[in-house]
């Protein structure tokens, strides 16, 4: 089921940044941030915490009625995902 793919992804993508040497250094010790690992693409700019996602994901994956603003959020963005799958052949 789709909402399972969807924790296992929100549980394994962990935004992760770290330092590196800036390409151009600027004064000594100049470091940029780099993202070595990123969030789920479909969980990005959502405004939706990790613990509000996964929540209303149970509740989709169980069949349990959507009782707040972020499950119905949550209910919309696998909506998408699944007419994307659908067109793509899936």
């Amino acid at each position: 089921m789709l909402a399972d793919y969807m924790i296992t992804e929100l549980r394994e993508q962990i935004l992760t940044v770290i330092l590196i040497p800036a390409p151009e250094q600027k004064h000594e010790g100049h470091m940029i941030r780099c993202a070595v690992m990123r969030n789920p693409e479909w969980f990005r700019g959502e405004g939706i915490s990790r613990k509000e996602c996964f929540i209303s994901l149970n509740r989709i994956r169980f069949g349990l009625p959507l009782s707040s603003n972020t499950d119905d959020k949550m209910y919309d963005i696998v909506k998408r995902l699944i007419d994307r799958y659908k067109s793509q052949g899936y």
